[in-house]
């Protein structure tokens, strides 16, 4: 089977690796051997290849823990030759994969602590939701995240430091262009990555305050730059994960709540709202009338039926 082959079904785990296109050179023609070198296992050289061979297991998932732990076992070797961004990709590969590894978790762990500085909010936040995921919430680790994130934010504040994600959007955009795509997909990278990050936290139940804050105070400006409207499913995460510490900001509960006016947010998700902003002892006339209309004609119609 070949990998470009796209129906369902099992693909041998060989399949996955680099072949060696000179199997017949390096084995001198014998039919033996080059057959025994066929069934032999791949070799993995570089963070590169393992990441590879990882997408490829994902691409066709196979769950086979063989796979997994030969690819862990390989990232051991080479953890050395790893560069941070590459640990992250490779754990958010296992966690969409459904694939739990403490050793790998430990290793990820062992490696980046001390070096988060150099990965992206959206690195940042897809490292946060992977562990949280894993339920391996190291204390220190998620520590150094709040740390990278609230430190970088203030500099944002000053004007010092940019994202180290950023791009410059005049390159990035035509000649012709009004620029306003790259900010808003910009946007969208931002306040996808504070969901992630946020309900990461919250899962874990790692309640720092300052991270709270401090991504608040960037969302509300997110929210009131008009750039994109927030997702829905986005505007109940994060309301969640600020009533899950009993947290009641208040400025950005009535920024989300203006943004829920046009949002299609489903009545579940909305009586929950509404059961979280009662709990915190939190009301604004947009949310009452939003509740009134839609959960008041969810009650009235289920009556009628």
């Amino acid at each position: 089977m070949h990998l470009q082959d796209n129906r369902t079904g099992w693909v041998p785990l060989q399949n996955l690796y680099a072949k060696n296109d000179n199997i017949t050179d390096l084995v001198g023609g014998n039919n033996d051997a080059e057959e025994d070198l066929k069934q032999s296992p791949r070799v993995i050289n570089t963070p590169n290849q393992l990441l590879y061979v990882a997408r490829q297991g994902l691409r066709f998932q196979i769950f086979d823990t063989v796979l997994w732990n030969d690819l862990y076992e390989c990232a051991l070797e080479l953890s050395g030759d790893f560069q941070p961004r590459q640990w992250v990709q490779l754990v958010h590969i296992f966690k969409r994969i459904k694939v739990k590894h403490r050793g790998l978790l430990d290793l990820a762990t062992r490696e980046l602590l001390y070096h988060l500085d150099r990965l992206s909010l959206e690195d940042l936040s897809k490292l946060a939701l992977s562990f949280a995921w894993h339920g391996y919430c190291h204390s220190d680790m998620f520590s150094r995240i709040a740390e990278v994130v609230t430190t970088r934010l203030r500099r944002e504040k000053m004007h010092e430091v940019p994202d180290v994600a950023k791009i410059d959007d005049a390159d990035a955009t035509d000649p012709g262009s009004t620029g306003k795509e790259p900010q808003k997909n910009s946007a969208l990278s931002k306040i996808t990555s504070y969901t992630h990050l946020l309900g990461a936290f919250s899962k874990c139940e790692v309640a720092h305050k300052e991270l709270f804050e401090a991504v608040a105070a960037d969302l509300v400006d997110q929210i009131r730059s008009k750039e994109m409207l927030i997702p829905p499913g986005f505007l109940s995460k994060i309301f969640a994960s600020y009533a899950r510490f009993g947290y009641r900001h208040v400025t950005l509960f009535d920024a989300l709540s203006k943004e829920m006016v046009t949002a299609k947010i489903p009545t579940e998700q909305l009586a929950s709202i509404q059961k979280m902003m009662k709990a915190l002892d939190y009301e604004n006339d947009i949310m009452l009338n939003i509740f009134a209309y839609r959960l008041g004609n969810a009650v009235q119609g289920s009556e009628n039926q």
